[in-house]
């Protein structure tokens, strides 16, 4: 009911669409499945990730690169991944999709998303080929997804290409997380903090600067943790279920802007759960592996110069009014590139807050708003 399962193997695009919208507008959460070249190709680059995080760290630092490489345990600030307990590898736009451009867009000198190339390990054969095979199915599936999402929108039949068009200079990262579960038993639960739930949590509770974010799972271990909040008089935490051959897809704060809060970016987390915090003495005694948390994350972002307004999609539905809305929209019109990781990496230079955090203010605020909501409380009154 607050996840459900999509089945992208359905030729009805109006069933699938009806289906979309009801899961968008409610948790704002789905699992996609019918999608088994997507699948295939993310189990092989699974396999190529889980061969290089077992490198030596003095291997694994061969390739690294803040924006598109390896990062280290620690190896970077990040306000919601605690960066104590995981390493990463990020991957942006393919290099043989702009090379031979002309267009300023993807000058190096101009655009933080394109002044540095990827940094694909050369220890692990084959990496280069499943982790991009992987990048170039996802955004062929990207572009499926783009268009059942203005479908479900009710968009006019000639507006359906908006939101891919409004992607077709995308700035996507696709980032493999490895988390030490030893490492955050260790620390968490010996910490000697009071809030049971600050002592489980590996993710802090945020919500997502994408259109929207696909995550694959260790069908064995399945989400492992992850939990998204459901919100209305009483708000609680739920666990995301396993679901086998599944993708799971979740709403980002991008495209809940684009429709003006129609769509829902849900705040999630992930915390050690009961599996996780065993002995772990016992397990060392019975010889087993070190427990590890890996995922690949699809954090998909349109390109980084479309403007978000929600007005714009809403004059595209059918029905619409020909008269222009002069109502405000929920969130203020912004740039793509305001709201991604990368222009983050630029604000904590700066000492400004990650958006991507709850509102310590107002606990129904999300990142969109945040600093508005700040500045309006922080005002006297007149």
């Amino acid at each position: 009911e607050d996840i459900p399962i999509v089945d992208f193997s359905n030729d009805d695009v109006s069933s699938l669409a009806k289906q979309i919208h009801r899961a968008c507008t409610r948790s704002g959460f789905f699992y996609a499945t019918g999608i088994p070249d997507v699948l295939e190709n993310a189990n092989i680059a699974r396999g190529k990730v889980a061969e290089f995080f077992k490198l030596r760290l003095d291997i694994k630092m061969q390739s690294f690169d803040v924006k598109k490489g390896y990062i280290p345990m620690n190896g970077a600030e990040n306000a919601v991944r605690k960066p104590e307990f995981h390493e990463k590898f990020s991957c942006g736009r393919l290099s043989e999709s702009y090379d031979a451009s002309e267009d300023p867009y993807y000058d190096p000198k101009a655009s933080i998303f394109f002044d540095s190339e990827n940094m694909f390990p050369v220890d692990i054969d084959g990496f280069e080929k499943a982790y991009s095979s992987l990048y170039r199915e996802m955004e062929r599936f990207s572009e499926r997804l783009l268009r059942v999402f203005a479908i479900s929108l009710n968009m006019k039949e000639n507006e359906l290409e908006y939101f891919v068009e409004n992607s077709r200079k995308h700035v996507t990262n696709l980032v493999a997380l490895r988390y030490d579960v030893n490492k955050a038993k260790r620390t968490l639960l010996n910490s000697g903090e009071d809030d049971d739930d600050e002592k489980r949590l590996l993710v802090r509770p945020h919500t997502d600067p994408t259109d929207f974010t696909c995550l694959f799972f260790d069908d064995n271990d399945g989400p492992n943790g992850l939990q998204i909040l459901v919100e209305g008089e009483e708000n609680y935490w739920i666990d995301v279920p396993k679901v086998p051959n599944g993708m799971l897809v979740n709403v980002g704060d991008i495209l809940m802007a684009w429709t003006n809060g129609e769509y829902k970016s849900s705040r999630h987390r992930v915390v050690l759960n009961s599996k996780d915090s065993s002995n772990e003495e016992e397990d060392e005694e019975e010889g087993k592996e070190s427990q590890s948390r890996l995922s690949l994350v699809w954090f998909h972002c349109p390109n980084y110069d479309a403007l978000i307004d929600s007005r714009e999609v809403e004059a595209k539905r059918i029905g619409s009014s020909s008269t222009p809305n002069n109502t405000p929209p929920k969130y203020a019109p912004f740039l793509c590139k305001d709201r991604t990781h990368f222009q983050q990496t630029e604000r904590t230079k700066q000492g400004l807050k990650d958006r991507q955090l709850t509102s310590d203010i107002d606990s129904s605020v999300r990142g969109l708003d945040m600093e508005n909501v700040t500045r309006r409380k922080s005002q006297p009154r007149t």
